[in-house]
C-alpha cells in the first residue's frame, strides 16, 4: 500500500511542494517503547528529525493505536484542538 500512496503522492505534489507543507504543519509524535518492527531508538530519531512540538513514549508495540487506543486518540485530539 505505501509504494501506491507514494506514486499518487509524488503525482499530485512535486517533492519541494511536499517537504515544504509536511515542515510548515505543527507535528507531533509517539514512540513505541516495545516495538519490536522498528528499534524505540529509531523511532526516536524519526521523531527528533520532524521537530515535532510534542513527543509522547507509549508502552506499546508496533501498532500502538491498537493497544493504546485511549492514548493515542487522546493525543490526537490534543494535537487537532491546537
Amino acid at each position: 500500500m505505501q509504494a501506491d500512496v507514494s506514486t499518487v503522492d509524488r503525482m499530485i505534489h512535486p517533492d519541494n511542494e511536499r517537504r515544504t507543507v509536511r515542515l510548515a504543519l505543527p507535528m507531533q509524535a509517539d514512540v513505541s517503547t516495545v516495538d519490536r518492527m522498528i528499534h524505540p531508538d529509531n523511532e526516536r530519531r524519526m521523531a527528533q528529525r520532524m521537530n515535532p512540538r510534542k513527543t509522547i513514549e507509549l508502552a506499546a508495540g508496533h501498532a500502538s493505536l491498537a493497544s493504546q487506543p485511549g492514548l493515542v486518540t487522546d493525543f490526537i485530539e490534543e494535537a487537532a484542538a491546537g
